[in-house]
């Protein structure tokens, strides 16, 4: 179920009166309990609780109905449940049929409202349905209502008036919707002079079932974009005439109001009944943008940049340095008044603003601190507070956003922030601030960022501070359509020829170091998936950028991503600042903050460009990829394939060899290859189905656009890359290991097998490689320098290995680190029964293992600086320190 389902569902819920014998199995089923699930909680099968009278839906709720207790004895009698322990239930529901607790046991949180109440407080249980908590939905759920019921209006319009949902009428649509939205939330607030004037109005005037809305409403807009002195010669009855001037630009232009059938009227009542005054424009505006895509609805109100991410971006941006000047600056008018200066005269500029949330966030903050900032020095002059208005304006927010939706959207964010701060500073100065007629609007150009003159649409002014913030999309080049792909190349144009390795985002951070170097902006931060700061982007990437010029001024290493989505972004993200200076760089690792001098393209100390090596720089053994059938299948067979096949011929059990991938290295997978030297094809053509797969392998081999494939077409019997098969040992190495592995799992395999493409492998290599491998220094140095497949580690040969920096090692120092890895191995084979999955599970990963590991990790590390490092960061720092050192005569 979406969000929008639930809400509905849970309002009827809350509607009907209380039935104690069917109450909370519509409750388990609004949030979408399967009715078979439902159904044995009802019959007594399952959900069997250990307090009298109560009922369990595992792990999600633990409920109980008593009407002669009190709900807090009633919740802790659930807590205290062995039942609530063992089966680790999240949420406690207990009710006297009036009332309804609710305790989060993750949380740690409780709440009491009445059972009427529950529709607005539905997103308190939206974690069982799959929707993790913030507060747009479990403080505010009139964001979720709001944009459910406009949705409903968006349909029911679109299907009476098709042609505005083409491009020609696509901004006349999204028009009408922001100024539909500017009205409701006009009259909860007192922005209009009559509280629900709007309302009352539509439904006074609009005739029976609507028939005369449409006409009412493009009056109503009319005189809303004309002036008082303009509204003489007009003859409008008086319940037109009362609307207010509002100006701004919302109402410039057509006035044209979409024909509206009984249903849209019936929608546009309901969304009207909202208290819309609670509506939040930093996420309310990313809502908006899921009613006018249905595929988006699926997660309504779910994509958008959480506060604490943007304020990640904004903080050390400008934000904190601010903060600190007027906690700083005490009892000093001069600092107060310079500080003040720099905040009034602020501008934010975001090239892909979406609906607003950074402009509107960066707006809010710089109206408190100027707010503060009054007062102090209004204390400070003997008196209260004597700011009248404030001069922090719109014009001063600029952003650049392809969707016309989401840029008429981000205005009117901005135009209910702005208000809102209004609000605020009347409360205290005592004074009301007008709200009316609206002031110029922010500077929201809608068009292509990535086509356009950022200095066309936020030209220089020399007496401001312009920082350039946001959220760039994130795609990679298997998810980027031909168009953007085209952006792309125009974006790299004369630096890179080839962008299949970079991510959509690295053009905002090109783009945006030339707006940097050309003096326009004074700093620029973007949110970015971590991609573009490892593997072949940074050697492809960051050259252009850091060029001396421009410095990473500030950057948060990798974290996940927190947009509330239902499943959780598959994604780490980074925050990179870039500025003209790199003085007071700061580097955040999670709530750590750390100086540094420097900061370089892997956001560690150290500015060096790790690029692929064809052999090892320091003393390790060679490494390469396993082989690669390019047979359409043929050559490759499973454990049943395999035994029919060598029931049928004996013979054949001399052309199969075990072949070992990634899966059946790591999980204990089984499979086979069929392996043909040029020695025994004689025998594997007088194999009946052996020779018809190599006829097979001929034919696809032949069709093949490769002109390298179509080659070997005949000589079927060959993988198309092969190497190490005559070997003693190999030691294999996964080219994906799972970012949740405190070590990559690798090892060595004694046997005659085939290592497939899947993973690397070191053939007759001496064991003390095994070591470097298993360390927790060269996870940390893959992990950095190689690219991810989502979160997972990517291993590289050339990229990865050959380029760690290894201390010259002694006889000794090889010795150590040999019987290191064999005490790795040892304790791996006390457990026989256990896959390499199961070992190097973090949770589950066995004791003597783990032990093995350390012991691993300390003999390595005390040969690079005598100790343990104290941490990842410092073993990073080191490395790359080391790397430089060893490739700067290169």
């Amino acid at each position: 179920m979406n969000i929008t389902e639930i809400e509905t569902a849970v309002s009827d819920l809350a509607a009907k009166p209380f039935d104690q014998e069917t109450f909370f199995f519509d409750l388990i089923t609004a949030y979408g309990a399967p009715s078979s699930t439902v159904e044995r909680i009802r019959t007594g099968s399952t959900g069997k609780s250990d307090v009298n009278g109560a009922v369990l839906w595992t792990p999600k709720i633990h409920y109980v109905y008593n009407k002669m207790s009190e709900l807090p004895a009633q919740l802790d009698e659930l807590a205290a449940s062995k039942k609530t322990t063992s089966k680790k239930v999240r949420f406690l529901v207990a009710t006297d049929g009036e009332d309804i607790g609710i305790r989060d046991t993750k949380l740690d949180e409780t709440s009491y409202f009445s059972i009427y109440e529950l529709a607005e407080k539905f997103g308190t249980l939206l974690p069982v349905a799959g929707f993790e908590r913030y507060s747009a939905v479990e403080e505010n759920p009139v964001d979720v209502k709001a944009s459910s019921r406009l949705a409903k209006f968006y349909d029911a319009i679109i299907k009476e008036n098709p042609e505005w949902a083409t491009d020609e009428r696509r901004h006349d649509m999204n028009q009408f919707m922001t100024r539909m939205i500017f009205c409701f939330f006009a009259e909860d607030t007192g922005i209009f002079p009559q509280e629900n004037m709007f309302a009352k109005t539509l439904h006074e005037y609009g005739g029976k079932d609507g028939a005369d809305g449409p006409a009412l409403i493009e009056r109503i807009f009319t005189i809303m974009a004309t002036s008082i002195d303009g509204r003489a010669e007009r003859d409008d009855p008086p319940y037109i005439r009362h609307f207010p001037y509002v100006n701004g630009g919302l109402f410039s232009g057509s006035v044209e109001c979409p024909v509206l059938s009984k249903t849209a009227w019936q929608y546009l009542r309901e969304a009207g009944d909202l208290d819309w005054a609670e509506i939040n424009p930093d996420i309310f505006g990313s809502m908006l943008q899921a009613v006018v895509d249905p595929k988006q609805r699926h997660e309504l109100g779910m994509h958008y940049t959480s506060v604490p991410n943007i304020m990640k971006v904004l903080g050390p941006l400008f934000l904190d340095d601010y903060k600190k000047r007027f906690e700083t600056a005490g009892r000093n008018r001069k600092k107060l008044r310079d500080l003040l200066r720099d905040v009034t005269h602020t501008r934010v500029f975001d090239p892909a603003c979406g609906s607003g949330n950074f402009l509107v966030i960066a707006y809010r903050e710089l109206r408190i601190l100027e707010e503060r900032i009054e007062t102090k020095l209004g204390e400070l002059n003997g008196g209260a507070n004597m700011m009248m208005f404030t001069h922090i304006n719109l014009e001063n927010f600029y952003g650049i956003e392809i969707d016309d939706f989401a840029a008429e959207t981000a205005k009117l964010a901005l135009w209910i922030a702005e208000y809102q701060a209004n609000k605020l500073l009347e409360q205290a100065i005592g004074r009301r601030v007008p709200s009316l007629p609206l002031r110029a609007g922010a500077n929201i150009h809608c068009g292509n960022a990535l086509r356009i003159d950022w200095a066309e649409v936020c030209p220089k002014k020399d007496e401001y501070l312009t920082y350039v913030a946001g959220n760039p999309p994130f795609l990679g080049s298997k998810f980027q359509d031909k168009e953007q792909k085209s952006d792309m190349m125009s974006v790299f144009d004369g630096y890179i020829k080839a962008t299949r390795n970079l991510d959509f985002v690295a053009c905002w951070f090109l783009k945006g170091s030339q707006h940097l170097k050309s003096g326009k902006c004074t700093g620029v931060a973007f949110v970015s998936t971590n991609s573009i700061c490892q593997g072949d982007s940074v050697p492809t990437l960051w050259p252009h950028i850091l060029d001396g010029s421009v410095h990473i001024t500030f950057a948060h290493r990798s974290f996940k991503w927190s947009n509330n989505a239902s499943k959780g972004a598959a994604v780490s993200c980074v925050v990179v600042g870039l500025g003209n200076s790199n003085k007071d760089a700061v580097i955040y690792d999670g709530d750590a903050a750390k100086d540094v001098s420097v900061i370089g393209p892997y956001l560690t100390g150290c500015l060096s460009f790790v690029t692929p090596s064809r052999s090892p720089i320091s003393s390790l053994s060679s490494m390469v990829l396993g082989a690669t059938p390019r047979d359409g299948g043929n050559l490759i067979l499973t454990s049943d394939e395999k035994d029919k096949l060598i029931s049928r011929q004996t013979e054949a059990g001399k052309l199969v060899k075990d072949f070992v991938g990634s899966q059946e290295w790591i999980k204990g997978n089984k499979r086979y290859c069929i392996w043909i030297t040029d020695d025994n094809i004689l025998l594997a053509q007088e194999i009946p189905e052996i020779a018809d797969r190599l006829i097979r392998i001929s034919n696809m081999r032949s069709s093949s656009s490769k002109a390298a494939t179509r080659k070997l077409a005949n000589v079927p019997h060959r993988f198309e890359y092969s190497s190490g098969t005559a070997c003693h040992h190999s030691i294999v190495i996964p080219r994906i290991a799972s970012e949740r592995r405190k070590y990559i799992p690798v090892g060595i395999i004694n046997f005659d097998a085939v290592v497939s493409m899947s993973m690397f492998a070191m053939y007759d290599a001496p064991i003390w490689n095994l070591s470097i491998l298993s360390s927790r220094l060269h996870r940390e140095w893959i992990g950095t320098v190689c690219g991810r497949l989502k979160t997972d580690l990517s291993y590289s040969n050339t990229l990865g290995w050959n380029t760690f920096p290894v201390p010259a090692l002694t006889d000794v120092d090889k010795a150590d680190l040999e019987a290191c890895a064999r005490g790795i191995l040892e304790a791996r084979d006390m457990h026989p029964t256990k896959t390499l999955a199961d070992l190097y599970d973090p949770d589950r990963m066995p004791d003597n293992l783990r032990a093995a590991h350390e012991r691993n990790d300390e003999v390595l590390e005390k040969i690079y600086i005598g100790r343990r490092f104290k941490n990842d960061t410092e073993r990073l720092d080191h490395l790359f320190e080391r790397y430089e050192e060893l490739t700067k005569d290169d």
